[in-house]
């Protein structure tokens, strides 16, 4: 799942019912989808694909001056690729095991306004330090980071106490590259 948020094109909103609504201020819409990944597509590119995806699910029509922005965040380590974990048997986080201690978190946002569509991914390499498992437990059990790509939140105890490095966006880590974002909706505006 991730955040479709419909926004009119002089951008004033954003998320106001998960973490990035820190990020981005009173969206007058936000729905969540759940979507199957093809098969055939490359780690880097499902994020920006399932963008797409929830973007073109969106249920309701966009009129003159809305822009929709939908987003879906993954975390890639080891070649495999990790969304939100399915319940108690999935909780358990990717990033203890992963080669070097190294994950890469790609993040992809679509744009959508009547009869035009941007899409785009932005990726940050994140180093954890090692972990006792002690240290992990106490971090699952007690932040439950069961809505998080990866099993974890960077602004959470775990990203004050185990994260050694970043390469790239803390924003998109968090699970929206803001920056990015702002540069791609203000030339997107422009074209419409």
């Amino acid at each position: 799942m991730g955040i479709g948020c419909c926004l009119p094109a002089a951008p004033r909103g954003g998320a106001s019912c998960w973490r990035g609504r820190d990020l981005l201020l009173n969206s007058p819409t936000v729905t969540t989808w759940r979507r199957p990944i093809r098969r055939d597509c490359r780690q880097r590119r499902v994020p920006g694909y399932l963008a797409v995806l929830k973007s073109e699910a969106y249920p309701h029509a966009l009129g003159v001056g809305d822009i929709l922005i939908t987003a879906d965040t993954v975390v890639i380590c080891g070649g495999r690729i990790f969304g939100k974990p399915d319940g108690r048997e999935g909780r358990r986080p990717c990033w203890p095991n992963c080669p070097g201690r190294r994950h890469t978190v790609v993040t992809g946002v679509a744009l959508r306004a009547p009869g035009r569509m941007r899409s785009f991914s932005v990726s940050s390499d994140v180093w954890f330090r090692p972990l006792a498992e002690e240290e992990i437990a106490y971090y699952v059990d007690t932040f439950r980071p069961y809505d998080k790509a990866g099993s974890y939140g960077i602004q959470e105890w775990i990203g004050y106490v185990a994260i050694e490095r970043i390469e790239g966006s803390f924003y998109n880590v968090m699970g929206l590259p803001v920056q990015a974002l702002y540069a791609e909706l203000g030339s997107f505006v422009d074209t419409l």
